[in-house]
């Protein structure tokens, strides 16, 4: 269930970028994990195959042939400071060109802000897949503050303007509402909450 400004946008939407690495659901201890520092993490690791809601997910459209553009994004506040060297989305796509943006982004009064990083994610998986990730790499990291909100975002470039797809979410609290951001090309960014959460993980160094 979403919020109504976010029923608006719903369904499903696929982010698209370069060279996505596939991960299997629960298998968070692979090798390149490996003394990572869990940054932040709502999947649902104790049921692989219910990680996420495969079906339940926010729509990111480019906003080609007249649709409304529309983008979303997930905060987290770290509880200390860390480099961040990986984050996990589940991402599918519904039609168009199969590729999105996914960044990483500072604060601005309650909405992103810059983006930090950005990476392109392409060959997502159709929608109703599970329990797939894209994971966005980057060796050297990025420093984050503790106490500060950070923003997960998923967005279209100049080329994804047929991309429909979906940020799927998670499982386990069904419940509680938590907030996240909207971007449309008329609004711009707008603060919203949704239930359940977008699923997400960040990952890297103290």
């Amino acid at each position: 269930m979403i919020d109504i400004r976010s029923l608006a946008l719903a369904t499903v939407l696929v982010i698209g970028a370069s060279a996505p690495v596939h991960a299997l659901s629960g298998a968070r201890a692979t090798a390149d994990d490996k003394g990572l520092v869990t940054i932040f993490d709502n999947f649902a690791h104790k049921y692989p195959k219910a990680l996420y809601l495969d079906l339940t997910s926010v729509e990111i459209r480019g906003g080609g042939g007249g649709a409304l553009q529309s983008w979303s994004a997930a905060p987290f506040t770290p509880a200390a400071d860390h480099v961040v060297t990986k984050i996990e989305v589940p991402v599918s796509i519904y039609t168009g060109k199969n590729g999105l943006v996914l960044s990483l982004n500072s604060d601005a009064d309650g909405v992103p802000g810059d983006a930090l990083k950005s990476w392109n994610l392409k060959d997502l998986p159709p929608q109703g897949s599970c329990c797939v990730v894209e994971t966005a790499k980057d060796a050297q990291g990025i420093a984050i503050k503790a106490g500060k909100q950070y923003w997960i975002v998923l967005s279209t470039n100049s080329k994804e303007g047929s991309t429909w797809a979906d940020w799927l979410e998670e499982s386990e609290d069904q419940v509680d509402s938590e907030s996240m951001a909207n971007y449309d090309n008329v609004y711009g960014w707008q603060p919203s909450t949704i239930t359940p959460s977008l699923a997400f993980a960040v990952l890297g160094s103290k």
